[in-house]
């Protein structure tokens, strides 16, 4: 591993501890490509990070060109977020006065709940989470608020759609980020968060620009945190500091409980992987009772410890993502949610291949036959070629 890999994974867990402060001082008095490492970190989306964790050091070591770059970016960062931050407390305020409840998910909520600030954390929109059969009624109050539909003609109000897809995205124009409602954290096929009626009773608050936001618990948020990175294998950095993040933020996190959630729902070996991933790049403590259920299952230690070893190589990202696609399978328990999932995955449609085709919404049938020619020849003849 080069040494700008191990300053970025030293600067990219919050805080940063004295013991860990002297060994990035120690590292960059060495030799340090910080062209490479600015790349890195904006690549991985942690550069807001890095600009905290390398403050202290930044007369004395830090090139002058590289640290104004990290500093405009962060500030930008930070504006962006707050006014991010500003429109999430005013949708869901406005969503709330038409009886939709919403539970806020990643995006500044997470900032505020596992960073404990708005502006360490890099996101392109806002995820909020509704219950299904609300769904008309919150796009009715986005279009009040001038947001319209990526998806042509009323998606909402067409079954297909709602079958396939588990969220629409809304914009508005000159707004900081776009809305994406979602009303399941995971797609039909997959085992996790398949019945969401107890996430509604578990529900936490954040507060946002002086306003109260819900948004989902630190055990729920960690599940859903370890799957999302699993569904984009693991591409950045941030997914494993928001994990690493939201694991140390509640001293009362209901661990055994969220171990046995992860069981039942087949998806325990989903938490693990992303629970150790922070625990190997990030130096995340975590508790003994996930060391010994890591322990007893000898696949996620080894598919950890490789993910890990190769995660700042430069292998395009299609090629990491086919490996991932296969191994998928192996993550989830119970030979018949196994064989639903890869059929889903393979079929089910996202935003993205509805808006790669762009058919009528009458034609949408045709989009799971698209979806498997789409992902062939991403992942297998552009790479083989």
């Amino acid at each position: 591993m080069t040494p700008e890999t191990r300053l970025l994974r030293l600067c990219s867990a919050v805080p940063v501890t004295v013991e860990r402060r002297e060994r990035i001082c120690s590292l960059i008095q060495g030799t340090i490509d910080w062209e490479a490492f600015l790349r890195l970190a904006v690549r991985h989306r942690v550069f807001p990070l890095a600009f905290k964790a390398l403050g202290p050091h930044a007369a004395e070591a830090v090139p002058s060109s590289i640290w104004e770059s990290l500093r405009t970016r962060s500030f930008t960062n930070l504006t962006k977020n707050m006014a991010a931050g500003k429109e999430l407390a005013r949708v869901a305020e406005a969503l709330g006065r038409e009886g939709v409840a919403t539970a806020a998910y990643k995006g500044p909520a997470l900032a505020e709940q596992a960073y404990g600030d708005i502006g360490l954390r890099h996101f392109n929109d806002l995820d909020i989470l509704i219950k299904e059969e609300n769904l008309e009624a919150a796009a009715g109050v986005l279009d009040n608020l001038g947001y319209k539909s990526d998806l042509p003609g009323s998606p909402v109000r067409n079954k297909r759609y709602k079958r396939y897809l588990r969220d629409f995205a809304f914009r508005r124009p000159k707004g900081p980020c776009p809305v994406e409602v979602q009303w399941r954290l995971a797609q039909r096929y997959h085992p996790l968060f398949r019945d969401m009626s107890g996430l509604w009773t578990r529900l936490d608050d954040v507060v946002l620009e002086k306003t109260a936001v819900r948004t989902l618990s630190l055990e729920d948020t960690l599940l859903a945190l370890c799957l999302h990175g699993l569904y984009h294998s693991w591409e950045h950095l941030q997914m494993v500091a928001d994990v690493a993040q939201a694991a140390a933020a509640g001293p009362d996190l209901e661990w055994p409980g969220l171990l046995e959630s992860a069981r039942r729902q087949g998806g325990l070996k989903i938490l693990l992987l992303g629970l150790l991933l922070a625990r190997d790049l990030l130096e995340a403590p975590l508790p003994r009772s996930v060391l010994q259920a890591a322990e007893a299952d000898r696949f996620v230690i080894r598919l950890a410890a490789r993910t890990s070893e190769g995660f700042f190589d430069e292998a395009s990202y299609p090629l990491k993502a086919r490996s991932f696609f296969f191994l998928e399978t192996r993550l989830i328990s119970g030979l018949g949610n196994r064989i639903r999932y890869f059929w889903g995955r393979l079929f089910t449609p996202n935003e993205e291949d509805a808006q790669a085709l762009a058919l009528p919404a009458g034609l949408f049938w045709l989009n799971p036959l698209w979806r498997a020619i789409r992902l062939f020849k991403k992942y297998f003849l552009a790479i083989n070629s």
